[in-house]
């Protein structure tokens, strides 16, 4: 009937409705326990990463300690080498600065004598050269003088000759030319005169 083939269609329809929501919810439970699944494993990755990461930290942090350690035998027996290097550096030092001040207060005196001489040396050699140049000096201003004496007497010999000869041209010209000035010199420049005064032809 009618009423039976709607009912038989609606009961299909529903049924189809049915299998779909069905069919929707399982994809629907499946992706989701999907995604848990991914979920639980991003965790359980996480968590080992974590783990990793914690024990790497744990075996860095152990290293660290294990090379501290040794660093700091390696420091500490370097700090000693260093420390017996540096004693013995300082003992050869102090034992080359003690022979050196042994050796410097044993050829004090030699040394003090001998720059002592040497001095005296310098003193004398100065004294003599002070000597040598006053001397020098002197001999100098003795030469210089009597340089200068001879000079004046060259001059004077030479002032003499040269007035000697003047006053002798004069009496020349005053014999040779007397008649004709007799009448017009002095009686003291005359020729027959006993005196002459050269100072008037001057």
């Amino acid at each position: 009937t009618r009423e039976a083939g709607i009912k038989a269609a609606s009961e299909v329809k529903k049924a189809q409705e049915d299998a779909m929501f069905r069919a929707v919810e399982a994809e629907i439970q499946a992706k989701m326990r999907q995604e848990e699944e991914i979920e639980r494993l991003r965790d359980e990755l996480w968590e080992e990463e974590l783990l990793q990461k914690k024990r790497m930290q744990e075996e860095q942090k152990q290293a660290a300690k294990l090379r501290a350690k040794e660093e700091m035998m390696q420091s500490n027996e370097m700090q000693m080498q260093l420390k017996q290097e540096l004693l013995a550096r300082q003992r050869a030092d102090e034992e080359a600065f003690n022979e050196m001040l042994q050796q410097k207060f044993r050829s004090e005196a030699r040394r003090e004598m001998k720059l002592a001489a040497f001095r005296r040396k310098q003193r004398e050699q100065f004294v003599e050269e002070i000597a040598r140049h006053r001397a020098l000096k002197q001999d100098m201003v003795y030469a210089e003088l009597q340089r200068e004496r001879r000079e004046r007497e060259r001059q004077e010999q030479d002032e003499d000759y040269k007035r000697q000869v003047v006053e002798a041209a004069k009496q020349r010209l005053l014999r040779e030319h007397a008649d004709v000035l007799q009448g017009y010199l002095p009686r003291a420049l005359r020729p027959s005169s006993s005196s002459s005064r050269p100072s008037a032809f001057r």
